[in-house]
């Protein structure tokens, strides 16, 4: 059920260098894709890795049908990032490219799930498109990632965060 946030922080997924928007999509043959954890500064794994590399993984939901979004924090990311759920655009901070990618690393991202974009009992895709170009590590930074019940966080960041951060 939903009673408690599903964990995906030892979750491993496929992830390749390279940027070929198809990618998001569910039905995608990943022959040649490297399965590297989740949480994991690519660039150490992968020092020959370009700055745009995809992850992909799957997350088996409950069959019970959640009756509000969900909540999809993959915590913080190194630089920019789209992330899709079963194929649907869930959020994105790509407005922000003017701004330095060492000002993002640090948001977590909260994106929401709606109900029509998810399979209840079934396997569900999250791809995500990071772009790093800042010094930072690139990939995902933080080491709980949750999907939760529920939803409070804006689907995008709020520009106005940026100008709170403390670097």
């Amino acid at each position: 059920g939903w009673d408690r946030p599903l964990d995906l922080s030892s979750v491993t997924a496929l992830a390749k260098s390279g940027d070929d928007p198809s990618w998001a999509e569910p039905d995608l043959r990943t022959e040649g894709w490297a399965a590297i954890p989740l949480v994991r500064n690519y660039r150490k794994a992968h020092p020959e890795w370009g700055p745009v590399v995809w992850y992909r993984f799957s997350i088996r939901l409950p069959e019970s049908s959640p009756e509000e979004p969900l909540t999809l924090n993959l915590g913080k990311i190194a630089d920019f990032d789209s992330c899709y759920f079963n194929g649907h655009l869930v959020g994105e901070n790509a407005e922000y490219r003017s701004t330095p990618p060492d000002e993002l690393f640090d948001l977590v991202r909260e994106y929401k799930v709606p109900v029509s974009a998810l399979k209840t009992g079934e396997e569900n895709l999250v791809a995500v498109r990071v772009d790093n170009r800042g010094r930072s590590a690139g990939g995902f930074l933080s080491p709980r990632l949750t999907l939760s019940r529920g939803y409070a966080a804006a689907g995008r960041l709020d520009r106005s965060e940026l100008s709170n951060l403390v670097l």
